[in-house]
């Protein structure tokens, strides 16, 4: 499923121009806006602050300046209308966007995408935030905002109450450790080292993450470490024996007391490969996760450790730390 950071990755003029010949509207997460001046006048950032805040305080969304969205009767018309002066337009968005919105929110992503002869389009991305409320303070304004179908419009007092009385939400992530273990004698004596892949639950919020799970599936020919991470059958968190023996997916899931704290990781399970020293090749590890906990959204996806990543800490001994999803 292609999430809102997708889409905004994929962002170029072709994609815009095509959905310019759509039907389908302004919506939650997606706003078109005109700028009337390349410096972001005083109307420019209230806009700028109130879309944004609204973003933030709901469920993430796209803004895109220059395409004019306007009503023609019950019609809906866009039409590019493109920044005329694209370079200056940009380096000025950076500067207001601390300004912007109240607190600042370090996920906001921004990238041109020039038409021609130095104008185009400005994409901003801003992810629903766990750090909510962000006050809209740019162009004078001094409010909070949320989304209500394509509007950006201001919170109401209770909406205030549920954010500020609302504990800080976890934020999930799977963490992988390559790390270059102990040597032995392969065949014909050549020394081999024991590449080490380690699965860990990455908490990148400011909430407790409790109850956590780590469902993984590896394919062949890899597999995880029979005797758990210590070679004494330990295990970061209790394996689950859920759905079909013959499965290859394992399920980790810990209880009451296992938690992941904020900006800390727990190690759940690894896999080994043996590589001879000076090889040129290794099998990249596949795999598909899912990982969740109490009071956190279930984040799933796919990823590789690739025959680089083997080879990197096979050769210098220094380990390599992947995030998946990835930024």
């Amino acid at each position: 499923m292609r999430t809102l950071r997708d889409i905004f990755d994929e962002l170029d003029l072709q994609r815009i121009r095509e959905e310019l010949t759509t039907d389908r509207s302004e919506s939650l997460h997606l706003e078109f806006k005109t700028l009337s001046e390349s410096r972001f006048a005083k109307e420019d950032l209230k806009t700028l602050s109130k879309t944004l805040s609204a973003f933030l305080n709901s469920d993430g969304g796209i803004l895109i300046l220059g395409v004019n969205c306007r009503r023609d009767g019950a019609q809906e018309v866009k039409e590019l209308q493109a920044i005329s002066d694209l370079r200056t337009a940009y380096d000025r968005l950076q500067s207001l966007l601390s300004e912007a919105i109240s607190p600042i929110h370090d996920g906001i992503q921004t990238k041109q995408i020039p038409t021609e002869h130095g104008s185009g389009l400005i994409a901003i991305f801003a992810p629903a935030s766990d750090i909510a409320p962000h006050m809209a303070r740019g162009g004078g304004e001094g409010r909070y905002y949320k989304r209500s179908g394509s509007s950006s419009v201001p919170m109401e007092h209770f909406d205030l109450e549920d954010m500020f009385g609302r504990r800080p939400r976890p934020k999930l992530a799977l963490e992988i450790e390559v790390v270059r273990g102990g040597h032995s004698s392969g065949g014909g004596g050549r020394p081999r080292h024991d590449i080490e892949t380690i699965f860990a639950i990455a908490n990148e919020g400011r909430g407790v993450a409790r109850y956590p799970l780590l469902a993984l599936e590896i394919a062949d020919p890899h597999g995880l470490c029979t005797y758990g991470l210590d070679g004494n059958g330990n295990l970061g968190l209790p394996q689950r024996r859920l759905g079909s023996a013959a499965s290859r997916c394992r399920i980790f899931a810990g209880g009451a007391d296992d938690v992941v704290h904020g900006s800390t990781s727990i190690q759940v399970c690894k896999s080994r490969v043996a590589l001879a020293v000076g090889c040129e090749s290794a099998t990249p590890l596949r795999f598909t996760f899912r990982i969740g906990a109490d009071g956190s959204k279930v984040i799933s996806g796919t990823g590789v450790v690739e025959e680089d990543d083997f080879l990197d800490v096979l050769g210098s001994g220094r380990p390599r730390v992947l995030r998946f999803p990835q930024a």
